[in-house]
């Protein structure tokens, strides 16, 4: 009977660990707020994220945001990526072409953007040869908007 209790009791705690883990892949993307400035590493991240033919073969983190023009604030305007060798791509899909990319520090233009969800993926450089162990690193994310909306504007 106690081994049965120990265990459930070590599944119970391994599942959340499970989970945990798997944030930052195409299946569960982290969320990047509006207004963010997040840091991390690629290490340990998703491997092969084949966008549209182009397979990224080092680990990569995947984050989501959301663009809503129409709304008051919050919608991403600039979003700035850095760290050695660190790239950034913006897509609708893990499993479609890129809408932007660079490597280095690199800033989109959210406003280029239609509305809806969008993906950010954080990985090195695919330019680079993919090694074993494949090359990762640490990397910085800020995403800035402005603080308000002007709906109308006038002169007197």
């Amino acid at each position: 009977m106690k081994k049965i209790y120990l265990t459930l009791c070590g599944l119970m705690m391994v599942a959340p660990m499970a989970a945990f883990a798997a944030a930052g892949t195409c299946d569960d993307p982290e969320i990047l707020a509006s207004v963010s400035n997040v840091s991390g590493s690629t290490c340990g991240g998703e491997v092969g994220i084949n966008m549209g033919g182009a397979v990224y073969g080092h680990p990569s983190k995947v984050y989501k945001f959301h663009i809503n023009h129409a709304g008051p604030g919050g919608t991403p305007t600039t979003i700035t990526i850095g760290g050695t060798n660190r790239e950034a791509s913006v897509t609708s899909s893990c499993s479609v072409a890129p809408v932007a990319a660079g490597a280095g520090t690199l800033a989109i233009d959210a406003n280029a953007l239609t509305d809806g969800d969008w993906l950010l993926v954080v990985s090195t450089d695919p330019g680079l040869p993919v090694t074993d162990p494949p090359t990762c690193g640490d990397f910085s994310v800020e995403a800035g908007v402005l603080p308000v909306s002007l709906q109308t504007f006038t002169v007197q």
